[in-house]
């Protein structure tokens, strides 16, 4: 079953996924289609074609997460960087001129 739907994922959302990336998704999916099923009771919600659309939306989710997550870390470890380097960052002249109307 695992398979085909794995195909049919790849196909949906266009791209090779990772089989971690998969079986991330995948679990989160069917934890959320049980969810969802409890709650409406609609037999639509257990078909095939379902689960797949929610296991692509799960791996988009994911993707842009770790993304983010990354980029985060990234711009933290750069501010880290510059607030270490900043006593060996060049003089600036703070003064403040002020000029005369006429």
């Amino acid at each position: 079953m695992e398979y085909s739907i794995r195909k049919e994922v790849e196909q949906e959302a266009g791209c090779f996924i990772e089989d971690a990336d998969f079986e991330r998704a995948l679990q989160d999916a069917k934890r959320k289609q049980d969810f969802l099923y409890k709650l409406e009771r609609k037999d639509y919600i257990r078909e095939n074609w379902y689960l797949v659309s929610l296991v692509v939306d799960y791996v988009k989710q994911n993707a842009l997460s770790d993304f983010t997550m990354d980029l985060g870390r990234k711009l933290h470890n750069m501010e880290k960087e510059h607030s270490f380097n900043q006593e060996q960052s060049a003089l600036t002249d703070d003064h403040i001129v002020t000029v005369s109307a006429s």
